[in-house]
C-alpha cells in the first residue's frame, strides 16, 4: 500500500502491488486553501471519500474519478462524528473513515475535520473500530478541529502504529490557513508527552518497503506550490 500526502487534509491511498485501486480522502476545492496547487495527476482516484462538504474537504473539481473493473480491494467504514465540540451547532457533522486493505489487513483511519470531545467520540463501539490502525490521519491545527493537545490525546487512546498530522499551517511550505497552529507545534506536543516524533522530508510512504520508526510524524505536502524547490521533486 502506498500513502501519499497531497496537503491540508488530502491523502491518496493506493493498493499498489495488486490492483492499483486508488482512494482519495478530502480533496480541497481549487483555490480554497492558501499555498496548494491543483492536484493534477495526484487527483486521479477510483473512489473519493469526503468527511463533509466544506470547500477545503469537498473539492470534486480537483479530482478525476476513474472507473474500475473489479471488486474494490478496500473495506470502507464510516463513523459519524462532529466538526466541533458543541454537537455540530457551530460547524456541522463530520465523517471518520476507516479503510482496510483486504489483502493485507492494513488499516488507515482518516479523521476528517474531527472537532468533538475525544472521550465522547470513543464509545466502546467506535474505539473498537479505530483502535490499532496502522496509520491514522489526524487534524492537529485547532480552530476548526481538535488542537495539538487533543490530537495527542486521541492518538494515545486509540494507539495507531503511526499517526500522521494534517489540517495545519505549514510555515516551511508557506501553505495552509494562517490561523491554524503548525505541524511543528503538534510534534513538539507529542515530544512533551514522551512520544517519538519526526518531521519527514518526503510526501509518501510505501508500506511494503518502509518501516516508520516514529509514533507521530508529519509528511511534506506533495501539492504545495514550492514542493519542487524544497524536495527536488520525486
Amino acid at each position: 500500500m502506498i500513502i501519499e500526502y497531497m496537503g491540508h487534509s488530502c491523502f491518496r491511498v493506493k493498493d499498489f502491488q495488486d490492483t492499483g485501486y486508488k482512494v482519495v480522502f478530502d480533496p480541497y476545492k481549487i483555490g480554497s486553501v492558501p499555498g496548494y496547487r491543483e492536484l493534477g495527476e495526484e487527483g486521479r482516484a477510483n473512489v473519493v471519500l469526503c468527511s463533509h462538504e466544506h470547500d477545503d474537504h469537498f473539492g470534486m473539481d480537483n479530482v478525476s474519478v476513474e472507473p474500475f473493473d473489479g471488486e474494490c480491494p478496500f473495506e470502507i467504514e464510516k463513523i459519524d462524528s462532529f466538526h466541533d465540540d458543541e454537537h455540530g451547532a457551530l460547524r456541522g457533522t463530520n465523517i471518520v473513515h476507516v479503510v482496510t486493505l483486504k489483502s493485507t489487513g492494513e488499516k488507515v483511519v482518516h479523521y476528517g475535520d474531527f472537532g468533538m470531545d475525544v472521550d465522547e467520540f470513543l464509545t466502546e463501539e467506535n474505539l473498537a473500530k479505530v483502535s490499532g490502525a496502522d496509520y491514522a490521519f489526524v487534524p492537529v491545527g485547532g480552530v476548526y478541529t481538535i488542537d495539538a493537545e487533543h490530537a495527542v490525546e486521541l492518538i494515545e487512546k486509540t494507539q495507531p502504529k503511526v499517526a500522521i498530522a494534517m489540517h495545519y499551517r505549514n510555515d516551511t511550505c508557506k501553505c495552509g490557513y494562517d490561523n491554524l497552529t503548525s505541524e511543528r507545534d503538534f510534534l513538539m506536543k507529542g515530544m512533551e508527552m514522551c512520544h517519538e516524533t519526526q518531521y519527514m522530508k518526503f510526501s509518501f510512504i510505501d508500506t511494503n518497503e518502509e518501516e516508520i520508526d516514529y509514533e507521530i510524524i508529519s509528511l511534506m505536502p506533495e501539492c504545495c506550490t514550492i514542493h519542487d524547490q524544497l524536495a527536488g521533486g520525486r
